[in-house]
């Protein structure tokens, strides 16, 4: 019985300790700034569109992001997030029964500015953060259609840049290598379907 009260005590103990040890990562009145690269969300979808034709390429940027939070409960923070990101395909047109062929480019671009809170659950693992979240704000996407053809018209091709509303769900997990630096990785709805990148501890 003795043994079995000892063992019990000895698991609160390690339980206490490391819950404290956990609270050094995601700690109360501390603040955290984030710099990520990610994948954007349906841009395969929209490069691809056109990947049967001749010359075809693709590029792209981003999504790049930037994001600060403040912890203002043991396991609450609130912040901001903004978000860049670029993407577009060329390719030429096929030359048949005399017609030339001709270049179109195509690119789009979205900024996002939100306004972001996440509930962090506290882990064994002294140097991790378990986090998901929701934020809402601005969103703006831009399209641009071009082409050396004599009668292009890019009024001809405009696509509608939907609601400003900017909306997001996330979840995600940071590591700290020390009491300032670490890495994080978030997946979720929004600018971009993942993202990694570095996490600083202010």
């Amino acid at each position: 019985m003795n043994k079995i009260k000892s063992g019990v005590a000895a698991l609160m103990l390690l339980v206490a300790g490391q819950t404290h040890l956990n609270a050094q990562v995601f700690e109360k009145g501390k603040s955290y700034v984030n710099l990520g690269y990610g994948i954007g969300l349906f841009s395969g979808k929209l490069a691809n569109a056109y990947a049967s034709y001749e010359g075809y390429s693709t590029h792209s940027l981003g999504p790049v992001s930037f994001s600060y939070e403040k912890a203002i409960k043991d396991n609450i923070s609130v912040g901001g997030f903004v978000g860049y990101y670029n993407a577009g395909a060329k390719w030429n047109s096929a030359a048949i029964f005399g017609i030339p062929s001709y270049e179109y480019k195509y690119s789009w671009s979205g900024l996002q500015i939100l306004v972001r809170g996440a509930y962090h659950i506290k882990l064994s693992n002294e140097k991790l953060d378990l986090y998901g979240g929701a934020g809402i704000g601005y969103t703006k996407w831009t399209y641009k259609w071009e082409s050396n053809e004599p009668n292009f018209n890019e009024a001809n091709y405009k696509i509608s840049s939907g609601s400003p509303l900017g909306l997001s769900v996330f979840g995600g997990v940071r590591y700290l290598f020390n009491e300032k630096i670490g890495v994080y990785s978030e997946g979720g709805w929004g600018l971009s379907a993942a993202q990694v990148g570095i996490t600083f501890k202010l």
